[in-house]
């Protein structure tokens, strides 16, 4: 018995074997990552001026259609126009398009933007612009601007995807997103620059501000960054605080000499740019993440959270009723292993560090 397990193992050794030599032997997928990006990465330009970013794509194959979802935080930035270049990559004004949709929100900061060949059967190679984004620049700070929900499948509105031209449906285009950063200008406002440790690792936080900076310090066991900003009194202080997503990311609670207060912000994919402003002469903030269980961010885990994931109890990221925030351990349905995440830290409230 034990003779014959032996010899009918040979063969799939042999087999994993050769596969093994064939997977070197070979080459790879020569096809290259398609990636889309905001071009320049990084810009800057003065309060109550404009500013052109184009959206490019390289390295593509068959692309037949293209939507975007772009953020950005209108505090500092607000939408005014999106226009094709004559040379974009799907090469519209040979091959003709579907029109170019654009919807956006300035109140909220976004926009939603498609364009699509006529002939569904004709797919564009290589690397181009798709488009090209202007933006009226308002008070002075550091704004992201990001794709946002990259590579939904399928590609409802408010999504960004690539569509290829399959037929009689056409597929998704598997891509990387890149976003960038634009800095709103104006006497008085510097970054600073501070490295923080976690983990052994070194991140660089940056406030750009018209405040003094003092006593800065990254706190690795709570997980919060806390910071002076002073101004002259009767001044009135702003500053974004750009933060690398490796350092903290995901919600941000912001409490102002021990007050929560509210804030705008906006990312590029590697950094996280929360930007407030406040009137006292000298300002302690606190800025960390709340607890995954207070998902109203109420600052208390109490029955409204209890109320929110019993509303989205059973569902999934397809559901109608689908809170991602209800997932709290993140395994894509709201269940009662949720339920008993609230009930475990019922009553917890927060305790900003000084």
């Amino acid at each position: 018995m034990t003779l014959v397990r032996k010899r009918s193992i040979i063969p799939i050794l042999v087999f994993l074997m050769m596969s093994c030599i064939w997977a070197v032997i070979l080459p790879a997928n020569p096809s290259p990552t398609a990636e889309l990006s905001i071009s320049p990465a990084q810009s800057s330009l003065a309060a109550s001026s404009s500013l052109t970013v184009n959206v490019t794509l390289t390295n593509v194959v068959n692309l037949n259609a293209w939507q975007i979802n772009v953020t950005f935080n209108p505090a500092m930035l607000a939408y005014y126009n999106m226009t094709v270049p004559s040379d974009d990559l799907l090469q519209s004004n040979v091959n003709g398009n579907s029109g170019l949709d654009v919807y956006f929100s300035n109140k909220v900061g976004w926009i939603d933007a498609f364009e699509g060949l006529d002939d569904p059967t004709l797919g564009i190679n290589g690397s181009g612009t798709l488009c090209q984004i202007t933006f009226n620049a308002s008070q002075p700070g550091v704004s992201g601007i990001n794709f946002a929900q990259v590579g939904a499948n399928p590609p409802i509105p408010g999504t960004t995807a690539l569509l290829d031209n399959s037929q009689p449906s056409p597929k998704t285009i598997p891509f990387s997103a890149v976003g960038g950063d634009v800095t709103v200008t104006s006497s008085g406002f510097k970054n600073n620059a501070y490295q923080f440790t976690k983990n052994g690792t070194a991140y660089t936080v940056s406030f750009y501000t018209n405040s003094t900076v003092s006593n800065a310090i990254y706190n690795n066991t709570a997980g919060v960054i806390a910071f002076s900003l002073t101004d002259p009194a009767g001044s009135t202080g702003s500053c974004t605080t750009s933060i690398p997503e490796a350092l903290m990311n995901g919600t941000f609670w912001i409490f102002v000499n021990g007050v929560h207060t509210p804030y705008s912000t906006s990312g590029d994919g590697a950094n996280e740019n929360p930007y407030l402003s406040y009137n006292q002469t000298t300002a302690r903030i606190n800025i960390f993440r709340p607890i995954p269980e207070d998902i109203g961010d109420y600052g208390i885990v109490n029955m409204k959270d209890i109320a929110l994931v019993a509303r989205a109890f059973g569902s999934t990221p397809s559901s109608p009723n689908w809170n991602p925030a209800a997932d709290i351990n993140g395994d894509g349905v709201v269940n009662m292993k949720d339920v008993a995440l609230v009930a475990r830290d019922f009553g917890e409230t927060y305790q900003p560090i000084y």
